[in-house]
């Protein structure tokens, strides 16, 4: 299997936070397990990777619940 190795920036090499962050007042967010073999299982939020970041083949999403946003 390949090894990953997460390498970052220099700080001043990452984009700037933009002025206007605003949170979505709801999400769906999902649970998410690998294969047998590999026995990673997660939370993912709807619209993001569901690569595994172990193995780095796809997860199954098996439920799914809605999260709204409290101020």
């Amino acid at each position: 299997m390949k090894e990953f190795e997460a390498i970052g920036y220099p700080l001043d090499q990452y984009q700037d936070e933009p002025a206007d962050v605003q949170f979505p007042k709801e999400i769906f967010v999902s649970f998410a397990v690998c294969s047998k073999e590999c026995g990673n299982t997660e939370f993912i939020v709807d619209g993001s990777t569901q690569v595994c970041e172990y193995c780095g083949k796809n997860m199954f999403r098996t439920e799914v619940r809605k999260y709204r946003l409290v101020e």
